[in-house]
């Protein structure tokens, strides 16, 4: 994903992701800013979304408030000048409009010494190289272990059912009662 961010920063096209890259178009986005997101299709934004069953898109829960409201959103973000791409290691765990609106699917295959290899699946079948040196580069431009959490914005949904559901969610997910 860091690649395409890398692609679109060049093109001075903002991008907004939920983890953190070091460039300089690129900005950190929580769940209510991407939902409250506004671009048009002449000021195209892309939004980078990492882990998404941790930011509402999750296949099991998808009749929750939030998972409705990411729909929503993500749903009509071609009508918004949103491009959405989103990284999972289990296809399966994200809400199947969402699974089912992806135009390309990249599969990530085992590196060798040689660098890293992607099958791209969309208008056209093709394998996809980086090699080492441009992955060492990419790697300085964010954190690999960057943990996603359901972030909102200091203050946001401290009353709204919807936001603590997510929070509470998250954490009895991962053997936390809350987080700080």
């Amino acid at each position: 994903m860091v690649e395409f961010a890398k692609w679109f920063n060049e093109q001075k096209i903002p991008v907004k992701s939920n983890f953190h890259i070091n460039l300089p178009n690129c900005a950190f986005i929580t769940i209510d800013q991407f939902l409250e997101l506004e671009a048009d299709n002449k000021n195209r934004t892309l939004v980078l979304i990492d882990e998404p069953y941790a930011w509402g898109m999750d296949s099991r829960r998808s009749t929750t408030n939030i998972d409705v409201a990411m729909s929503r959103k993500g749903l009509q973000s071609r009508k918004s000048g949103i491009d959405i791409i989103y990284a999972t290691q289990l296809p399966s765990s994200i809400d199947k409009r969402f699974r089912f609106l992806s135009r390309s699917i990249f599969l990530a295959l085992p590196p060798d010494p040689f660098g890293y290899h992607y099958l791209y699946m969309g208008k056209q079948y093709k394998m996809i190289h980086i090699n080492m040196d441009e992955a060492q580069e990419l790697y300085k431009l964010y954190d690999t272990l960057e943990h996603i959490e359901p972030t909102f914005s200091e203050g946001y949904g401290e009353d709204d059912e919807t936001m603590q559901e997510a929070v509470k969610y998250q954490g009895k997910k991962r053997g936390v009662s809350s987080y700080e």
